[in-house]
């Protein structure tokens, strides 16, 4: 263990003993605690990071081979009230939108 010395503001001391004793450890113990957490959530977040962008991408498959226009994207009040469509044209409805977007998510199968 090495000893390190820190300067803290009053009010802040008074705060770290009051929270350390609360948890019943000394200052030393609670902060190496507290670093200790902060590097585990930093490592965890690096192994989720790489893990994410481990996966390779995938072609999305559009509905009826056509990408949505910005409008249908932002339609919001259409895309609740949306029906199913029977229409040959490709109309985008909500189930059609669900599909299109349901399909890029990663670790989902297809």
């Amino acid at each position: 263990m090495k000893n390190v010395t820190i300067t803290l503001p009053d009010d802040l001391a008074r705060w770290v003993r009051v929270r350390a004793a609360e948890d019943g450890h000394s200052v030393s113990r609670w902060v190496a605690d507290l670093l200790a957490r902060m590097r585990r959530g930093e490592d965890e977040h690096e192994v989720a990071m790489r893990e994410f962008l481990a996966v390779k991408p995938r072609r999305m498959e559009w509905v009826a081979g056509r990408r949505p226009t910005r409008e249908e994207l932002h339609d919001r009040a259409g895309f609740a009230d949306a029906k199913p469509s029977t229409d040959p044209g490709g109309a985008l409805t909500q189930d059609s939108c669900h599909t299109v977007f349901m399909a890029g998510r990663p670790g989902e199968p297809r």
